[in-house]
């Protein structure tokens, strides 16, 4: 039997909050049949705040039947419904000129935030106000909006003041979500999880997010590249694209075993010159960077890297095939690295096997080096940093000028550095 919740003739003129939070097997509407009648325009009209909480049988949230009375919406969250399949249909969408927030969560056989209506649209769909849109643990969502799957350019959706984005789940690659058809230019934060694909973006949608800040990539284990590489004979090796992301400023990258790089792949390499924070935990890496893609990182304050199992060394000067090998300046200097951390990376032999760079770090003020059995040293030739203070596994602190060579000593006397850390202290 269908059942609304609202299936009194009550009128809410002045409503500005509503939350309805039941674990009801036989709601299927939330407004009731009153509402859909064009008698009661007034009702929700001001409504600014909607939160819809474990309606089981709920299939859409705000029906054809509520428009024109939901432009004060401001913000819309939704969770645990296990029957919705779609959020609004188009010409809702269309209505939403205030609209700010969105996040939709735990719904289960949910496959798009816009579903499909009789009304035929011809020129996209635009949310002039929305900062915030936050998508996660939806299991079968594949597009934003139904039309997008088709290709038509006409379904193409604009979030001219979007911010932060957060998608964590597992059918959307940015793609096939339809980054190709999203129009973001002041998008700063970007948070992807839950991806079950193997690439995460088109060259085109990263290239489309010109102020993007903030990349954070989590749990995806399929995940081998994050920019998809060139089909067939489009491009090769000697026809590499550089993908310029001038405002990115911190990448955190998380339990991403089987990516193997994320600076470069066959068909593309980043040129990130404002990028200041780099987390790695628990990936596929055996090298993080090449020298000269890491000299180039002359904003950058902190380095973190743990639980990489395969990952034998930080900098690699193999591959380097551009200017770097040309230079006359042999040492490469990060004014501003303060933090730089690793820990458990059981076969790490060194920071850097160069034979050919030094490196200097004079700002270094945090260095620690925590369960990292197999090191043999810091870097092949000289690196400069302030005065080291170690703290040993015997429990003491030791003190020594050069770290490079305090490393190269431990290794000789068969002395293990999985026990203990190694801090660096101005």
């Amino acid at each position: 039997m269908k059942a609304d919740f609202l299936d009194e003739v009550v009128v809410f003129p002045s409503l500005e909050y509503f939350l309805g939070n039941v674990l009801a097997e036989t709601v299927s509407d939330i407004w009731g049949e009153y509402y859909h009648s064009e008698d009661n325009v007034s009702s929700f009209c001001n409504l600014k705040t909607l939160k819809v909480y474990q309606f089981q049988k709920l299939e859409t949230v705000i029906p054809p039947a509520m428009l024109n009375r939901m432009r004060n919406l401001e913000s819309i969250h939704i969770r645990d419904c296990t029957s919705l399949r779609n959020v609004f249909p188009p010409c809702i969408a269309r209505d939403l000129i205030r609209f700010k927030s969105m996040v939709v969560s735990h719904c289960g056989v949910m496959t798009e935030i816009i579903g499909a209506d009789e009304q035929e649209i011809n020129d996209g769909i635009v949310f002039p106000e929305l900062t915030v849109l936050q998508l996660e643990y939806l299991p079968k969502l594949t597009s934003f909006w139904c039309y997008q799957t088709r290709g038509d350019n006409n379904y193409r959706v604009e979030f001219p003041n979007l911010v932060n984005l957060e998608l964590k789940c597992e059918e959307i690659n940015l793609g096939s979500f339809g980054m190709d058809y999203f129009t973001c230019p002041r998008l700063e934060v970007l948070k992807v999880g839950k991806c079950g694909y193997s690439t995460l973006f088109t060259f085109s949608a990263l290239t489309s997010l010109p102020q993007l800040q903030e990349l954070e990539i989590s749990d995806c284990s399929l995940l081998e590249e994050i920019v998809e590489g060139a089909r067939g004979g489009e491009d090769s090796a000697t026809d590499k694209k550089t993908i310029t992301v001038l405002q990115l400023k911190s990448i955190i990258l998380t339990d991403l075993p089987n990516l193997k790089s994320f600076i470069s792949s066959v068909n593309y390499e980043f040129h990130m010159p404002d990028l200041k924070k780099v987390n790695i935990n628990n990936c596929g890496f055996s090298t993080l960077f090449t020298c000269s893609f890491f000299r180039k990182l002359h904003q950058l304050a902190e380095l973190y890297v743990s639980k990489c199992l395969l990952l034998e060394c930080i900098v690699d000067d193999v591959g380097d095939d551009d200017e770097t090998s040309f230079t006359d300046d042999k040492t490469i200097t990060f004014s501003g690295l303060a933090d730089f951390q690793l820990a458990w990376l059981p076969i790490l032999k060194c920071f850097s096997s160069s034979s050919s760079y030094a490196f200097s770090m004079p700002a270094l003020s945090i260095f620690l080096l925590h369960h990292c059995p197999r090191i043999e040293f810091f870097t092949f030739l000289k690196t400069s940093t302030s005065t080291v203070r170690v703290y040993t596994e015997l429990g003491i602190w030791e003190s020594t000028p050069y770290l490079n060579d305090y490393i190269k000593q431990k290794y000789k006397r068969g002395s293990s550095l999985s026990d203990s850390a190694i801090v660096l202290k101005s």
